[in-house]
Formats: structure tokens, sequence, C-alpha cells
């Protein structure tokens, strides 16, 4: 007999891009992403770069790293810290 498994809180990149997918499609346009789907993508930035969560869930770069920033602002990978300008 099979146990039924335990769903974690933490969801899997799957999850998320479907949840994403199921949204796009019922939406109406301009409407803002729902903050769960938000808290969703943040939450995959964890164990995956902003870079790519970005791409997997077809979301804008630097709004996805705004919100992670302002989350987890010790989460940033030393690639994506921006370069500071050289004083002259």
């Amino acid at each position: 007999m099979m146990r039924p498994t335990i769903s974690t809180n933490k969801p899997t990149p799957e999850e998320v891009r479907q949840r994403f997918e199921q949204w796009r499609g019922i939406r109406k346009r301009a409407t803002p992403i729902p903050e769960d789907l938000w808290e969703g993508a943040v939450n995959l930035c964890a164990d995956l770069s902003i870079n790519q969560v970005s791409r997997q869930l077809g979301l804008e770069y630097n709004r996805l790293k705004r919100r992670v920033c302002a989350l987890h602002p010790d989460h940033l990978q030393p690639s994506e810290i921006p370069a500071l300008s050289p004083r002259l």
C-alpha cells in the first residue's frame, strides 16, 4: 500500500510555473501579478538564481530582484550585486 506524500510548504519550480500558467490563462489584461505568486517566485530564489527563476517563470528580472532584495538582502550572489561606479 502506497503512503500519500506529505506536501512541504516549499513549492517546486514546476508547481510555481504551473500556478503562473494557470493565472496567465484566466487573468484580465494589465492585471498585476498576485502576491502569492510573487511569494512563490521569491521562495524559489533560495535555491535557484534570480536569473534562472525569472527565465523559468517569464518574469522581469529586475522586478523579481527587487522583491528578493527586499525580503532577503543577504541572498544575492556575487554576480548579481551591482558594481559600484568608481569615484573620481
